[in-house]
């Protein structure tokens, strides 16, 4: 059985995704207990060394990054099995977003250099160092999306500057969601896997059981952010 088929069986033997929890880093570390075993995400606050995108071209402005060049403002044309790339850095790529020109996205950059030194973020001490992996970036300009999807791995996301929308369902909801393992991905084990719905704007039609689905939508900042808990709009259940 797969890491996220256990993960689906324990999450249907628990009541629906009712609640989201926005608390301290230092009420995550006593709490990490009940939230890992609830399956629920949590909002927690932190306070970045770096505050906008000016300030991260001054600190890894040489940093290289490999940006996929796709249609990223449309969810629904967004496919990683067509996405092609183009070399940049930090620098240069930063310069563009504050002058509008970007076209790209650099979307899972795997850093190598010290999280903690250079964004003034770290993941909480409960978590054991051998049990992560090392840290990415993600940078884009206004209207990046990135279509739904399955990670391979539970996530820390740190927003360092900026704002960030995540949809979110329950593991339970899975059968729902018109999730399909892409065929490049085989390594993953099928732990990685794509949906061809766009949840803006889901064919109903061709998806019919989506209706059923009700996600949490957080909306995040740098030092928190606010949650909602109902179905998106245009859906029906």
């Amino acid at each position: 059985m797969s890491n996220f088929k256990k993960i689906v069986e324990k999450s249907s033997q628990r009541e629906p995704f009712t609640e989201v929890e926005r608390m301290s880093a230092s009420e995550f570390v006593e709490q990490f207990d009940r939230i890992a075993k609830s399956g629920n995400p949590a909002i927690f606050c932190c306070e970045p060394s770096l505050n906008s995108v000016q300030e991260l071209e001054t600190a890894i402005g040489e940093y290289p990054l490999k940006l996929r060049v796709r249609n990223f403002d449309d969810s629904g044309k967004y496919d990683p099995r067509n996405r092609s790339y183009t070399d940049s850095t930090v620098s240069e790529f930063a310069k563009n977003i504050q002058l509008g020109k970007a076209d790209s996205y650099a979307g899972n950059i795997m850093f190598d250099g010290e999280a903690e030194a250079v964004f003034g973020v770290s993941v909480p001490e409960v978590v054991p160092a051998t049990a992560l992996r090392k840290p990415s970036i993600w940078l884009g300009p206004e209207g990046s999306v990135t279509p739904l999807h399955r990670d391979s791995a539970d996530n820390f996301a740190f927003h360092i500057f900026g704002a960030k929308r995540w949809t979110l369902f329950p593991p339970e909801q899975h059968p729902d969601l018109g999730i399909l393992s892409l065929e490049g991905l085989k390594q993953t084990g099928g732990e990685f896997a794509i949906s061809e719905i766009d949840v803006e704007d889901p064919d109903l039609e061709r998806f019919p059981e989506f209706a059923s689905a009700k996600p949490i939508v957080l909306e995040l900042n740098p030092r928190g952010g606010k949650y909602f808990s109902f179905p998106l709009a245009g859906i029906t259940t």
